[in-house]
């Protein structure tokens, strides 16, 4: 298992473990040797996705962090963050969302 798979199955067994819908997909075509893939994280219940990206100069493979982008705490940015911090504030974000329902 390659470091972005690694941050990607920390943040899914969060998910998972809270009942966070979410869709994990993995862009092949972006795989550079040495780099690793792009792993991203979208949610049908906002506009915000996650991604572990093996293009980013700040967020390549051998990262700690993840990156958020559409959230309400990127403001108009990213957010680079650990995934299980990431993930953390995602549920927290999708918990308020489900209260307000």
């Amino acid at each position: 298992m390659n470091n972005n798979e690694r941050k990607a199955k920390i943040m899914s067994d969060y998910f998972d473990k809270n009942n966070v819908p979410y869709k994990c997909r993995t862009l092949d075509e972006v795989s550079i040797p040495g780099r690793g893939i792009q792993i991203q994280f979208l949610f049908s219940w906002c506009n915000g996705d996650v991604i572990m990206d093996a293009l980013s100069a700040l967020n390549w493979e051998e990262g700690k962090c993840v990156e958020s982008m559409g959230f309400p705490w990127d403001e108009e940015d990213i957010t680079r963050d650990y995934p299980e911090e990431m993930a953390k504030r995602i549920i927290q974000y999708y918990n308020e969302i489900q209260e307000g329902a």
